[in-house]
């Protein structure tokens, strides 16, 4: 292959790049063609030499060009369609390999629209190093048999995605990806593929995300062999027919805690088809109720709805105390949970991170701000479905009481009125914040009863710093149970700078108190 003078895949044109849509800062940078070039340059070498080492100057921009995912991929896009030497792709991972001191750890070929010699070079091309290739993910309806040949090479895979070609995924294929004995993270797609049973393997799996039919899904699961799994997730695009029924869920339900009752920490469920009933969350989902170490629970079906009452989410609440993550995305009946079942949350779930639930705001909601429920809890995100906010002001108040560390807030279901209802609650919470910022209502004192009952009485949140005194627990106890307020002790030596900056650490990931020295009172 002729290596030209100038690289003629970077004369890109401008309809080349429409047909690309990277994120705005990777698009500046695909526009610039003479950063481009300088970025390309070092792979367009002959074959014969041995690899150059880039200068210094040139050193950073190939590390971006590398290892940042918004730019390689449409770049690398545009130069396998326009590129009329291979010689940069058998230049570009060595230079990696180079860069980073090691082999290239991880392969992504996304949205692959078609088949071309050039993939299957480059992917031949990395076979040379598959001793050390960890992770594998290719995506894409126009994989054929011819891709996945030089696939099979990579035989100590750690993780692996194969989507949107299942029709691939054959007893050849299959057994392929049962001989990984390394494997613990696999995310598999099997629409359409024409396998009929599946052998007991995947003894190492960590891991597992599976689409498909209902069928096979429950086929594969029984050939799992890890009695480790961690995580699981199901995608269930059809079944025994057009609508999804409870028992059917029940099926994965019941596989899975007959197998990873004590080792699952994460659990998904998505159907695309609509059950055919109104769906009971107690039912289908209660035996996991059990797996008291979860951390991650979502279902997701739009077309149906549910029966969810505050005394169930409570329930889900004092189960599973170690949610961080936690998506109930199911139409529910008008009643539904209320602002209880967010007290509930706070309560019980203090690592909870991500919550999408359904709540009514027009029931149970305190008529007046000072009843609000307050908190420290540090949720960041929300998503509310199916539902305005009703008294929006309300709503923001206490929201921003209960999940002071709130970050993002939304709908379930975008540019709808009930989408605009939240953007116009989270604008309030936002002042909220902008308003707090300027003038913060919590106060330190380093010791002494009296100073401390007269800061608590006046309603402000107070953190004891105390030395030596043994009443010091006891007192904030009681002051925080008579006025209402947050009151915590905290023992530390004010003379130890390394220690009282990581009192003040403490205090502030505890009570989440935003301190300034003008509010430090000293007895």
């Amino acid at each position: 292959m002729d290596t030209p003078s100038q690289p003629q895949s970077l004369q890109l044109e401008t309809f080349q790049m429409s047909q690309v849509e990277p994120s705005r800062p990777a698009g500046e940078v695909l526009r610039n063609v003479d950063l481009l070039r300088v970025i390309f340059e070092h792979f367009d070498v002959d074959l014969d030499e041995d690899q150059p080492t880039p200068g210094n100057g040139k050193k950073p921009l190939l590390w971006a060009a590398l290892s940042w995912k918004a730019f390689v991929d449409p770049a690398l896009d545009i130069l396998w369609r326009n590129m009329h030497s291979l010689t940069p792709f058998f230049k570009l991972f060595p230079v990696y390999k180079t860069l980073d001191g090691m082999h290239v750890p991880h392969v992504e070929v996304r949205g692959i629209s078609q088949e071309s010699d050039i993939l299957v070079t480059m992917l031949y091309i990395v076979t040379s190093d598959a001793p050390t290739l960890e992770s594998l993910s290719l995506d894409g309806r126009a994989v054929t048999q011819l891709s996945l040949q030089p696939v099979k090479q990579f035989t100590n895979l750690r993780s692996l995605s194969l989507t949107q070609m299942g029709r691939l995924i054959d007893d050849t294929v299959l057994a392929w990806i049962s001989s990984l004995t390394q494997l613990t993270h696999l995310t598999v797609d099997l629409q359409g593929s024409p396998l009929t049973s599946i052998p007991s393997a995947f003894s190492t799996l960590l891991s597992l995300d599976i689409a498909g039919s209902l069928s096979l899904i429950l086929l594969f699961l029984t050939a799992v062999e890890s009695a480790a799994l961690k995580d699981l997730s199901f995608l269930v695009l059809t079944g025994g027919s057009g609508s999804a029924t409870a028992a059917e869920w029940k099926l994965l339900v019941d596989a899975t805690k007959s197998k990873w009752l004590t080792s699952l920490r994460g659990f998904s469920l998505e159907d695309k088809r609509a059950l055919d009933n109104v769906l009971s969350l107690t039912d289908v989902f209660g035996s996991l109720w059990q797996l008291k170490g979860l951390e991650r629970f979502e279902v997701k079906q739009h077309q149906t709805t549910s029966t969810l009452t505050d005394a169930v989410c409570r329930h889900i609440a004092e189960s599973w105390r170690m949610l961080r993550v936690l998506r109930i995305e199911v139409r529910l009946q008008p009643e539904g949970p209320s602002i209880e079942a967010l007290i509930d949350f706070a309560k019980y779930c203090p690592h909870l991170k991500s919550l999408s639930l359904y709540v009514n705001f027009n029931k149970g909601m305190p008529s007046h701000p000072s009843q609000h429920p307050t908190s420290s809890h540090g949720l960041e995100l929300v998503s509310f479905g199916w539902s305005a906010a009703g008294n929006e002001l309300a709503a923001a108040k206490c929201l921003d009481n209960l999940f002071p560390r709130l970050k993002r807030l939304g709908s379930m279901v975008p540019n709808s009125n009930e989408s605009r209802s939240w953007e116009q609650v989270k604008s309030f919470i936002w002042a909220f914040k902008d308003n707090s910022r300027e003038a913060v209502k919590s106060i330190l004192v380093t010791g002494g009863h009296a100073l401390s009952r007269a800061v608590a009485q006046a309603g402000e949140n107070v953190a004891i710093i105390y030395r030596s005194s043994k009443d010091a627990p006891e007192i904030a106890e009681k002051l925080s149970k008579e006025f209402n307020v947050k009151v915590k002790a905290y023992k530390c030596d004010v003379s130890d700078t390394d220690l009282v900056n990581k009192t003040l650490k403490l205090v502030y990931e505890e009570l989440g108190l935003g301190l300034v020295p003008s509010q430090v009172l000293l007895p």
